[in-house]
């Protein structure tokens, strides 16, 4: 039995107390403010009530979340790991309670016990144990179909130190409504380090249970018992290192299935976090996939080994993802029907062969072979087919990458590669849904929260980038992969001064003269500036084609068009193609607004595709635009 404190807005008291009956029928003990004593001091009355319950069920409503007493109550609730939260009428939780699944009862009427008691009663036997007395509860629970909505809610310990961190990893699987796996992130140890380094490796999990709901599950501490996988995260500060160590236990034998060290200089704590909660997560993912049971579970030894596997591929740079194929050969050697290791082989391929390894083209179409026998539609297949095509293929390309993001519909990779896609045929809304969509289903993945970033300020929404920096600085403070991304925004697209300001700080790497010069142009208007930039563009084009984007973005930004045509129907085709995505980028609007301008599209296959496709890029609907597209387009056959 559980001592339940129910707090709500006296404006609901006709929805409470139904909800007070029920609970008490099910053998708990609920106190509501009704039960304040006369002569009571309401405050203390109250503190006392919440300290000492079990269980804070908040009852979430259009006035409740605008109510301060409402909000301390369910915040005492939420920072000692006893929070069960229910929305009365759909309204959506305040900030700093919406990483918890909320139980929805906006179809109850309010004069019965509601159709989802059971998932209520179910939230709080997780984190208090079922109720001794809890036989009608389990009566009704069993009487109800499978769930796929799943109570989330924080443990931590006591006000001396947080003793123990808990979440619970649940697959959904339509045969049964219990969890498949439940995991425990804990602190190796009392100390400050160790403490703050858990709860912030549980802050971030728990951002990816807000994603996917149906497939994550924060428990309470006596799950630990039950908990088939274990996080301990170990941190310390030294002088000028910041070091974590965090570690992954089977939970049934304590046996070691994975282990890393993190450092960084102690004044890069946000990269150490951001890649911790990163790098955690994807190895949870492989374990849950891998060691549970499934029919393709792996065996310890091959266990370990794709797990350290998977934590590299997430941290490796494209030129040292090469590394890692021969380890993902031998478990696909020690289970061969296994779908991750063959997925992560086909990842660690890819990347290597983008990033220009060519040899490893004729594996690469062997593998997808493979893949395809074990399972013809696996996401990582798609792709790997797509990084084998002429960069121009735009049609033959999209259909894959649609097909991939159809068979992993919660993988946040395919959508990102489709996004990216979508903007270099000039499909600018489309990519920026798919770049928001990415950072929805993998909130704690830098790659994707940068690239929305930086999709958005090349759409033209730089307000809107700048304030996407400020969230992933409030997940990953201190982080330099962030202040990068500030840089680069402030520099192409934002306020020069700002970029000016972080390269005399500091804050950034200067030593690109390039970027330098552009940036004194970009504040000066003097025309000699803007002719040093230009000059600077071109050189840098000569000496290194990779920087030819560059080029691109700088005579678009000081109003070169003529030029930039000219420059982009007489380069290399190679080059050509590649530097498809900056032309629709909003300082090269004018661009499209010549016609000659799909002599250039025509060139590089982009006008083949938004004829065959029929799906027109973006600019095509401006109203001012002084051609129609279409018959334009004829003029080149077909």
């Amino acid at each position: 039995m559980a001592n339940v404190f129910l707090s709500y807005d006296h404006e609901d008291a006709a929805r409470a107390a139904p909800m007070t009956s029920a609970l008490e029928q099910s053998g708990h003990s609920v106190w509501w403010d009704r039960h304040i004593h006369g002569g009571a001091e309401y405050n203390s009355e109250i503190e006392g009530a919440v300290e000492r319950a079990d269980i804070v069920v908040v009852l979430w409503s259009e006035r409740s979340v605008r109510s301060a007493w409402v909000r301390d109550e369910a915040a005492e609730g939420r920072d000692n790991g006893k929070l069960v939260p229910v929305s009365l009428d759909g309204t959506k939780p305040p900030m700093g309670f919406r990483q918890y699944q909320t139980i929805d009862l906006s179809h109850w009427k309010g004069r019965k016990p509601p159709a989802k008691m059971p998932e209520i009663l179910h939230a709080i036997d997780i984190i208090v144990g079922p109720s001794p007395t809890g036989k009608l509860a389990a009566t009704r629970a069993a009487s109800q179909p499978p769930r796929q909505n799943i109570f989330v809610g924080w443990a931590a310990s006591s006000a001396a130190v947080i003793a123990i961190i808990v979440i619970g990893l649940l697959l959904w699987r339509p045969w049964t409504s219990e969890p498949s796996a439940v995991v425990a992130i804990f602190p190796a140890d009392s100390s400050r380090g160790s403490q703050e380094y858990a709860r912030d490796l549980l802050a971030q999990l728990g951002q990816l249970q807000s994603a996917k709901p149906h497939t994550l599950q924060l428990v309470g501490a006596q799950a630990r018992k039950r908990a088939s996988l274990v996080f301990e995260v170990a941190g310390v500060n030294e002088g000028r290192q910041a070091r974590a160590n965090l570690v992954l236990l089977d939970g049934r034998t304590g046996g070691l299935l994975w282990s890393k060290a993190f450092e960084r200089p102690a004044n890069d704590t946000g990269d150490l976090r951001q890649q911790l909660g990163y790098t955690g997560a994807q190895v949870l993912e492989c374990a849950v996939e891998a060691h549970l049971g499934g029919r393709a579970a792996l065996k310890p030894e091959p266990l370990k080994l794709y797990l350290s596997g998977c934590a590299d591929l997430v941290d490796a740079d494209h030129g040292d993802v090469l590394d890692l194929v021969p380890l993902f050969r031998r478990v696909i050697a020690a289970a061969p029907k296994f779908e991750g290791a063959r997925a992560k082989l086909l990842s660690a391929e890819y990347q290597a062969y983008s990033s220009g390894v060519a040899s490893v083209a004729s594996d690469l179409k062997r593998d997808i072979a493979a893949a395809r026998k074990i399972n013809p539609e696996m996401a990582e297949a798609y792709l790997a087919e797509v990084s084998l095509m002429p960069y121009h293929a735009w049609a033959q390309k999209l259909s894959l990458v649609d097909r991939a993001t159809a068979s992993a519909p919660d993988s946040s990779e395919p959508v990102n590669f489709r996004s990216e896609s979508l903007f270099a045929v000039g499909r600018v809304s489309d990519a920026l849904d798919d770049a928001r969509r990415a950072v929805e289903l993998n909130p704690i993945s830098p790659r994707a929260r940068q690239y929305y970033i930086f999709a958005l300020a090349q759409s033209g929404r730089t307000k809107g980038a700048l304030e996407e920096i400020v969230k992933a600085e409030r997940i990953w403070p201190g982080s330099s992969a962030i202040a990068e991304a500030r840089f680069a925004i402030n520099l192409r697209f934002g306020d020069p001064q700002v970029a000016r300001q972080m390269i005399e700080s500091g804050q950034v790497n200067a030593g690109w003269n390039v970027a330098q010069n552009f940036l004194k142009a970009r504040l000066s208007h003097k025309s000699e500036d803007i002719e040093g930039a230009l000059r600077d563009a071109r050189a840098a084009y000569q000496r290194d084609h990779n920087v030819f984007q560059h080029l691109v973005q700088t005579l678009s930004i000081f109003d070169r068009e003529d030029q930039l045509l000219d420059l982009l129907l007489r380069v290399p085709l190679e080059d050509a193609i590649y530097a498809t995505d900056v032309t629709f980028r909003p300082a090269s609007r004018e661009l499209w607004r010549d016609a000659r301008s799909f002599g250039y599209a025509n060139r590089v296959g982009l006008l083949q595709y938004w004829r065959s496709s029929g799906k027109w890029p973006d600019f095509c609907f401006a109203s001012d635009l002084p051609y129609d597209c279409k018959v334009e387009a004829s003029k080149y056959g077909t």
